[in-house]
């Protein structure tokens, strides 16, 4: 805040407001520095100075993998207006969005399936009912040899955990759902999965079992039932290729950047993230400390 305070105070504009600040109704000063106050549920944010500040800001909450991971508008948008403000701030975003080389390269457009989908109906509570997917195989198969993504969703919330994983054999499901899942956040009542041998195997249904967990299979209901999954797989492959090295070999390394970006982002169906609905509290990114 040292560094924000001495910016602000060479700004013409914000030395301005300080001077009128009894008139400025939506500006208030704390500790020496220009705040903005906004509407609930965003709380009152720094007003950043004009210069290389506002452009740090922008790589650093959309181009770097552990607070941006190249995420869209929107969710860029929404991560940093919860912490700044500055008037030309949205259409800078755009700007640098849309000058961005790797989201250019590696964004694919997502097609609608065709068919008429037929959701289950929505659960009553987090961690009621998941959604589960292998994705893969893959190319190039990672320097550490996986090849797969495993990946499962809270359909209510939408937080997501991923896993790189060298197959997508039963027995690597069950462990994943052990260790990753069940041994993390507890036990789910009901998984929803496609009907691939890995999830009809008898040991994934003697799991399922043993712990008293519903198994659904998507095509009970459509084949695109399973639909979520799969919206984030697909985000998920560009997000990963535009932070890859140029081989692409290292994409199992920045899986996880690309799944907490993906949880601490504004979801467009439920307006919060899906870590804020996950953990009932909002999350401190590393840049925030």
């Amino acid at each position: 805040m040292d560094d924000l305070r001495k910016l602000q105070d060479d700004d013409k504009t914000i030395h301005e407001i300080k001077k009128n600040i009894k008139n400025k109704k939506h500006y208030f000063i704390e500790d020496g520095i220009l705040f903005r106050k906004q509407q609930l549920p965003l709380s009152s944010v720094p007003y950043v100075p004009t210069g290389r500040i506002r452009a740090d800001i922008l790589k650093i909450y959309h181009d770097t993998p552990a607070n941006g991971a190249h995420f869209g508008r929107d969710k860029t948008t929404r991560k940093i207006k919860e912490r700044y403000y500055w008037p030309t701030m949205i259409a800078d975003i755009r700007n640098h969005i849309n000058s961005c080389l790797p989201c250019a390269q590696n964004n694919y457009r997502r097609q609608k399936l065709p068919g008429k989908l037929k959701p289950i109906p929505p659960p009553e509570g987090i961690w009621k009912l998941l959604s589960m997917d292998f994705h893969g195989p893959i190319t190039p198969t990672s320097k550490k040899g996986n090849r797969y993504i495993i990946s499962l969703t809270d359909v209510l919330s939408k937080f997501v955990i991923t896993k790189a994983v060298r197959d997508c054999s039963a027995t690597t499901a069950v462990k994943f759902l052990i260790n990753d899942v069940i041994l993390k956040y507890g036990t789910p009542t009901c998984i929803l999965t496609d009907n691939g041998t890995h999830f009809t195997s008898q040991v994934m249904n003697k799991l399922f079992e043993n712990i008293g967990v519903t198994h659904l299979y998507s095509t009970v209901y459509h084949p695109q039932t399973n639909g979520q999954i799969e919206r984030f797989n697909a985000t998920m492959d560009g997000k990963i290729a535009a932070l890859c090295n140029e081989r692409r070999t290292d994409w199992d390394e920045v899986l996880q950047f690309v799944t907490f970006n993906y949880n601490t982002s504004i979801h467009a169906t439920t307006k919060q993230t899906p870590f804020e609905m996950m953990h009932g509290r909002q999350v401190t990114l590393p840049f925030d400390q």
